[in-house]
């Protein structure tokens, strides 16, 4: 394969270079274009808060659901041992 071909370039390509230039070369245009930068990584963090914040109460709404479960079937657990212990106990005695 041939590595010496010359590689297409696209116009955005060109004007992103052009910008590049022209933020390296102007302290105003640089400062306004981080200032973009700036507000739309906010903007990202702000919506993968908002994510994140909705994830936190499902899965606290999940938690909670597991946690009566847990609580059922120890409540269960509990008073099933308990009548089998009395039962053994107290029970009647067969001959």
């Amino acid at each position: 394969m041939d590595d010496n071909k010359p590689k297409a370039v696209t116009k955005m390509q060109i004007a992103e270079d052009k910008a590049s230039e022209i933020e390296f070369n102007s302290l105003e245009v640089h400062v306004a274009i981080s200032r973009q930068r700036h507000d739309e990584i906010n903007s990202r963090f702000d919506r993968v808060e908002a994510h994140m914040e909705k994830l936190e109460a499902k899965m606290e709404k999940g938690f909670t659901k597991i946690e009566k479960i847990i609580m059922w079937t120890a409540g269960t657990m509990f008073f099933t041992m308990l009548t089998i212990l009395l039962t053994t106990v107290f029970g009647a005695k067969v001959f």
